[in-house]
């Protein structure tokens, strides 16, 4: 039977958890393994009606490849969870697996107290790492081989999630700032069911009509926390970029465009999110005025994003090593100003 992974019948890993960690973490990171095409085995989406549980359990762990394992209170208490770790446990032994455990809702000395061996691993911490995050590390170690395996599927689907992000993240940047409170539709239509096309012209035309931003919008229009909102979705992409190249990586090590593309979008997201950053540690209060170059260089990052989002596009020549990627929207859009930042 095909299985999410595009047909791959092995588990990349094996989800070992208590049953009350189930709907917080286990579910959550078997969807985000699942989008950066990752095949985890969980037991609510392995195990049928009427199905031997110990059975599913002992197939899924000859199968696996690793084994992610979710170490709380609940999960030291419970029989199959520990008779899970013993299988995991002896293929670890044998070097068959690789181990993944995050700690989830208990200290370490808790789990040294119960395991001392796994006390002493190197664990990823739920309060520290979100589970997207956690999912890009399993994927950087295990994806590798399996773009090797099966690089068609893999690369043409992470390609696709790329495009899909970064288009919605342009939608939404045109939707949200054209629509702002203050602004309420001046600079364009309503917003409503805007289409891709509409808001990839928008963008570009204020970029363009650069006055209309710095000009236009003197300081005080927005607060840092009205707009870095609409940030947040260029820091999403930027994971998005981080997660794509851990995945496909040794796959687009010989491309052009398309890696140089990748790479310099998600460069550009996190400097200007630097400067973000800076701008909120030295003011302290969301609520501080920013100056227009913010404004305009907010465009600027979308204006980049859509010139990725050609890059992704042109498939006839993304694969050329010689061919230009992002090179017609570079750095000298964005604007500098003491108020703002002088990183650039």
């Amino acid at each position: 039977m095909l299985n999410r992974s595009g047909g791959r019948n092995h588990p990349d890993t094996f989800i070992c958890h208590a049953s009350e960690d189930k709907d917080f973490m286990a579910r959550p990171l078997h969807q985000a393994l699942a989008e950066v095409g990752v095949y985890a085995w969980l037991d609510e989406s392995e195990i049928r009606l009427g199905q031997s549980i110990r059975q599913k359990i002992d197939e899924g762990l000859t199968n696996c490849r690793s084994a992610t394992v979710i170490l709380s209170r609940p999960f030291f208490s419970k029989n199959w969870t520990q008779y899970e770790m013993d299988g995991i446990v002896g293929r670890q032994m044998q070097g068959e697996i690789l181990l993944f455990p995050i700690q989830h809702g208990i200290a370490i000395e808790e789990i040294s107290n119960y395991s001392p061996s796994l006390g002493g691993l190197s664990l990823w911490s739920s309060s520290d790492y979100s589970v997207e995050k956690i999912a890009a590390e399993i994927a950087g170690q295990l994806i590798p081989d399996m773009g090797r395996s099966n690089p068609p599927h893999l690369v043409e689907w992470s390609i696709d999630r790329l495009r899909n992000k970064a288009r919605n993240t342009i939608v939404n940047t045109a939707e949200q700032w054209q629509w702002h409170p203050r602004r309420k539709g001046e600079y364009g239509p309503h917003p409503k069911n805007l289409k891709y096309d509409e808001a990839r012209d928008w963008v570009l035309r204020m970029v363009r009509e650069r006055y209309v931003v710095l000009d236009g919008y003197p300081d005080g229009m927005d607060s840092y926390g009205s707009l870095h909102w609409i940030f947040k979705d260029f820091e999403e992409l930027a994971t998005y970029c981080t997660q794509t190249i851990r995945t496909i990586g040794s796959a687009l090590i010989e491309s052009g465009a398309l890696l140089r593309a990748i790479t310099e979008i998600e460069e550009c997201i996190n400097c200007e999110k630097g400067v973000w950053d800076e701008f909120r540690i030295r003011t302290g209060d969301p609520r501080t005025p920013l100056p227009g170059e913010a404004h305009y260089n907010l465009l600027s990052v979308a204006a980049r994003t859509v010139r990725f989002i050609e890059v992704l596009d042109d498939k006839e020549h993304y694969w050329d090593p010689d061919h230009a990627a992002l090179s017609p929207y570079n750095r000298p859009l964005f604007q500098r100003s003491e108020k703002w930042g002088d990183w650039r």
